[in-house]
Formats: C-alpha cells, structure tokens, sequence
C-alpha cells in the first residue's frame, strides 16, 4: 500500500475508522477445547496483545493503550450476516466502574446498555444482546470512573478476527492511510457521528494517481454511516 494520505473532513466532530476486508473462501470448525471464555474470548487469545484462534487458523492483533478515559467511541460494528462484535471494558481500579454502552445505528435511534465492572476486571459485551441483525453499528462508552475499552469483531465462520482500542475524542478532520479496492478486495470507511447536530461530512480518497473525490453526505445526529470507497475508485493503492 502507499503512503499517501485521505481525509475525512467534518464541520462538528466525528469519529471514523476503516475496514479493509479481503474476500476468501474459507471455513472454519472450532474444536470442543476451543468454546468461550468470558463471553466469547476464546483461550488461546488470553496472550497480551494478540489473540489467535485454535490450530493457528487466523490471529488479530491490537495496540496497547496508556491513559484510561471516561469517554471512549468505537465506529466500527456488525451484528448481521452472523457478524460478532464485542466491547470489551477494563476496569484497573480497585473502586466499581458504572458503564454505559450507547449503541448507534443508521436509524438514529441509539439503544443504551449499562453494566457493573468490578474492581480489577473485565466485562465483555456483545453488541449482538442490544442491537441484533444490524449491519452499521458505533458505540460510545460513558463511565464514572476511567476505564479502558477495545473493540472485537469476528466472522461468521470465525475464520478471521480484528480488533482495535476505542478513541477518546471526536475530530473534524480524520486521515486513513490503508486501503484498497481492487477486483476482491472492499475498503469501507465508517463514520460515527455521536452529536446532537447533523455532521456535513467530505471525503477525499488519495490514490497512485492522484486525489479522487468520495463521498459528500450529511450524516445524522447519534447515527452511523458506512462508505464503500470501490463507489468511487477501483485501486490497489486508497487512503
């Protein structure tokens, strides 16, 4: 991929991440030994940093955090097609942290979830539990005291996973530097507007040929937005 840059550029403060998915033909049968732990995290990903699946089938790996917040959003989300989406929470205080997970969709509608983490632990959430069959879902976690907070998403099948530390402020402007849209390949860049207001939003894709023009669009208060940038330019080289 180059090293060329994008931006997404908003007049109120949003949230956007990107989703590079590479289409494969593959399945996936997971052995006994292989059921969930803590609601859904399977053992062999209890490693530091990097979780991988039984039989060295697939592996994801996400970048440690330094400063807990009391804030966090995360754009990226699918619980339709048999798509999984987890919100994992630290708690690293010895007092209870009181969370809410604020689930926004394309309707607009957020549905809210509040949970107890106890002192020194975890609570993994599934997405799927509040906003089934849904293909466009952000969260913005709130707590009352600071925590930390990831994001996790597997296939259907399991084949393949990722996951990614939430952010802990909106922006106005966002750079994407990975993506690609050529034949078999689809890059989505997901936008997350967690405001009272409506966010006019301006996309400009970055490629080896030069700046192409994305998507203009106006994206509703408390709402998500997804973009298929292979609409706009079929390339191997997008950001």
């Amino acid at each position: 991929m180059s090293w060329n840059r994008s931006c997404i550029a908003g007049k109120l403060p949003i949230v956007a991440v990107l989703a590079a998915v590479i289409l494969m033909a593959c399945s996936l049968t997971l052995p006994a030994e292989a059921e969930a732990v803590d609601a859904g995290i399977l053992v062999e990903q209890q490693i530091s940093g990097t979780g991988v699946a039984p039989d060295n089938e697939w592996a994801h790996c996400g970048g440690g955090m330094t400063e807990p917040s009391q804030t966090w959003y995360m754009a990226e989300g699918c619980t339709a097609y048999g798509y999984e989406t987890w919100i994992l929470i630290l708690n690293w205080d010895n007092r209870e942290a009181h969370a809410t997970l604020k689930y926004m969709t394309s309707s607009g509608e957020p549905q809210d979830l509040s949970i107890t983490i106890e002192p020194f632990s975890r609570a993994t959430v599934n997405a799927a539990d509040t906003v089934p069959g849904n293909p466009d879902v952000s969260t913005m976690v709130t707590s009352d005291i600071p925590v930390f907070c990831e994001r996790a998403m597997y296939s259907p099948a399991r084949d393949w996973a990722h996951s990614n530390a939430g952010v802990t402020q909106t922006a106005t402007q966002w750079y994407l530097a990975e993506g690609c849209t050529a034949p078999g390949y689809e890059t989505w860049v997901l936008v997350q507007n967690p405001g009272d207001s409506n966010a006019d939003i301006t996309m400009e894709l970055q490629t080896d040929e030069g700046a192409v023009p994305g998507p203009v669009d106006t994206v509703p208060p408390r709402s998500r937005r997804s973009y298929n940038l292979a609409d706009y330019v079929t390339t191997y080289n997008v950001s």
